[in-house]
């Protein structure tokens, strides 16, 4: 992920506006986001505007246990509302834990969710299969040939 306040920070600094610092290379719109980090440019794109902003790659990458976290944490979320709770232990497994509160705290929620919604599903089976006997059962006295003869 790119540090968009670190692009913005450094373009304030040097006294660049936005459509300076796109110019020739991308657009102002584009710098906008970014700076936002709400997009991160193509790597051609980023090489130049690193160049103009005397910046290197290390400078703007972030990379940090948090991140990481977060996006786990949002992968399992999607696999947790869609009931694939394999997919929700596969993904956890690369959850490193943290000092972060909130993430702890979303980790266990999604772990009890977890043992729940493990739970549930064998009930949800369970329930089919007898609602499949009652019914296959009561289906069958109202066939006339299976009437006891008078």
């Amino acid at each position: 992920m790119i540090d968009g306040n670190k692009i913005k920070q450094t373009r304030k600094k040097i006294g660049l506006s936005q459509s300076d610092l796109a110019k020739d290379i991308t657009t102002q719109g584009t710098i906008s986001s970014l700076e936002r980090n709400s997009t991160s440019p193509g790597s051609t794109i980023l090489v130049k505007l690193l160049n103009r902003l005397d910046l290197k790659l290390s400078d703007v990458v972030i990379n940090d246990i948090a991140t990481e976290n977060d996006q786990i944490l949002m992968q399992a979320d999607h696999f947790s509302m869609n009931y694939k709770y394999q997919e929700v232990i596969d993904s956890l497994k690369d959850f490193q834990q943290t000092d972060d509160k909130d993430q702890h705290a979303h980790y266990q929620f999604l772990k009890q969710t977890l043992k729940c919604g493990s739970l549930i599903t064998l009930m949800m089976q369970y329930l089919v299969s007898i609602s499949y006997c009652y019914f296959t059962m009561t289906s069958l006295t109202y066939l006339p040939f299976l009437q006891p003869a008078n």
